[in-house]
């Protein structure tokens, strides 16, 4: 195709002429060698994972094992057995046999602690509800307290925080050279 016009790379830098991309990449981390930065939820993605198979086990549990059943000895030929409340149930006695009901199995312990345990590393990682555990610090004020607990909270965030600040620093150099 044939050009009709040729027009100069508009973004350039007023005291150097050098080029620019008139966009910012804001980064939550940085990581060594990598271009794109990580946020903190990066590590909560395996875990995330964990939990939705964790619970996944619990409910296939709690679907196949914790319901009752029923031992029917051979030959009783009870009427249908619905599992409703009240239900009555006829059978032919064979001796002392009679249909009874076997309670379901509970869910194991280790598993519902392990779900707590994912769901704790949960916070620890994010940070997210450090800002509302604790106690009164010393003679401070309930107030004073809760600030000082919102900034440890805040600590996980920090390099966030600072790279936000970058981040706004460049677009404004940016939009400065634009307008």
């Amino acid at each position: 195709k044939l050009l009709e016009k040729i027009a100069p790379y508009p973004h350039r830098r007023k005291g150097t002429g050098k080029k620019f991309y008139p966009m910012v990449h804001f980064r939550f981390g940085t990581e060594g060698g990598d271009a794109w930065g990580y946020t903190p939820a990066d590590d909560l993605v395996p875990k995330q994972y964990q939990l939705n198979v964790a619970e996944s086990f619990l409910m296939q549990h709690m679907a196949k094992m914790a319901n009752a059943v029923w031992l029917i000895p051979t030959n009783t030929n009870p009427t249908r057995i619905t599992g409703e409340l009240g239900i009555q149930i006829e059978y032919t006695a064979i001796g002392n046999a009679a249909p009874t009901r076997v309670q379901g199995a509970e869910a194991p312990n280790s598993l519902v602690k392990y779900i707590g345990d994912i769901r704790q590393a949960f916070d620890e990682l994010s940070g997210a509800f450090a800002a509302v555990r604790g106690r009164a610090i010393g003679s401070r004020t309930p107030v004073g307290t809760t600030q000082l607990l919102a900034d440890r909270g805040f600590g996980r965030w920090a390099t966030v925080f600072d790279n936000l600040e970058e981040g706004y620093e460049e677009l404004a150099k940016n939009a400065l050279e634009i307008w």
